[in-house]
């Protein structure tokens, strides 16, 4: 068996109104997929890359080029999805798990398939390796950056945003690992709410403040995991200083979630943020119900002490 560490880049419809739907929505159209083939022993033997000619979102977000550097001219030399994916399948094997950095590429990779209306049975297990990083490394819960990780390790990564250096960046990750006892104990590394988002997003802005987030349409708007249907966050409610937001995530057709923001000081001192949607069961229903009060208690407990200190300041007139 064989094992394929997968990265894909994808463009984005330029605004949210344009999002592609059938029966499942394309959040992502991908433009390139890479990836790096390791043997049982996990030695490198391969590596793959292929850029792929994109048939509804043709033209590429501003974002997505600057992030990427790829350009329209670039993708008019790739191939049609169903031909690149098709090469990929073959060069991956009959006998392969998936190794990926974070979630999020193999639910794009499935919304494509579906919505060219292909068989995603030959998609296999797939192990996210920040869980493995994250309690091999780390030794902590909580999600981090390929770069970072690469950083950590004391290895130079490769020029980010690209999906073949990206691939090589998660293998150099894994060579610092105990893959075997990793994915033997996988299951056991990922019961954290954090892994189990139904849906997440990787904002491709950054802003000034925090506050800026949660008005962009682009970051608190998505698409319903359970119908399909447009769904919107609202009532916010800050963790953390501010570093962490939580709210309520409702779909046109009443599906109820539980939305959290995460938001990173980046060194141009802009937030980058990350959005995570979850299932709105009892459990999140009492933690948001919990952190509301937690919140307006703080913030009854703020007001007072600036009334204290007016009414001081005004004594000392």
């Amino acid at each position: 068996m064989n094992y394929v560490v997968l990265d894909m880049e994808w463009n984005i419809p330029y605004t949210y109104k344009h999002i592609k739907r059938r029966k499942n929505f394309l959040r992502g159209e991908i433009i390139q997929i890479g990836a790096v083939k390791f043997d049982e022993a996990f030695g490198i033997i391969d590596t793959f890359e292929i850029k792929v000619l994109p048939k509804y979102y043709k033209r590429i977000e501003k974002n997505i080029a600057d992030l990427t550097g790829l350009t329209d001219e670039d993708l008019q030399n790739g191939l049609p999805f169903c031909s690149a994916i098709g090469l990929f399948q073959r060069w991956c094997g009959n006998d392969f798990i998936f190794l990926t950095w974070g979630t999020e590429d193999i639910d794009i990779l499935r919304s494509n398939i579906l919505i060219y209306k292909l068989e995603d049975a030959w998609i296999p297990k797939t192990y996210n390796v920040q869980v493995i990083y994250a309690a091999q490394v780390a030794k902590e819960n909580r999600q981090c950056c390929l770069a970072k990780a690469v950083e950590r390790l004391g290895e130079r990564d490769f020029k980010a945003h690209d999906a073949l250096n990206d691939a090589r960046s998660t293998a150099l990750v894994c060579k610092h690992l105990d893959m075997e006892k990793g994915l033997a104990e996988y299951e056991q590394l990922e019961p954290s709410l954090k892994w189990n988002a139904l849906d997440s997003l990787v904002s491709i802005k950054n802003y000034w403040k925090i506050g800026q987030a949660l008005k962009d349409p682009n970051l608190t708007k998505f698409i319903c995991p359970v119908c399909g249907q447009k769904g919107n966050s609202t009532d916010f409610v800050a963790q953390k200083i501010g570093s962490k937001s939580i709210g309520i995530g409702c779909c046109e057709n009443g599906h109820e979630f539980l939305i959290r923001l995460r938001f990173t000081k980046e060194a141009n001192n802009k937030y980058s943020a990350i959005r995570l949607v979850y299932e709105m069961d009892e459990t999140n229903q009492e933690l948001y119900e919990r952190k509301k009060k937690e919140a307006a208690e703080s913030y009854e407990t703020y007001v007072k002490h600036k009334v204290m200190l007016e009414r001081k300041r005004q004594k000392k007139k």
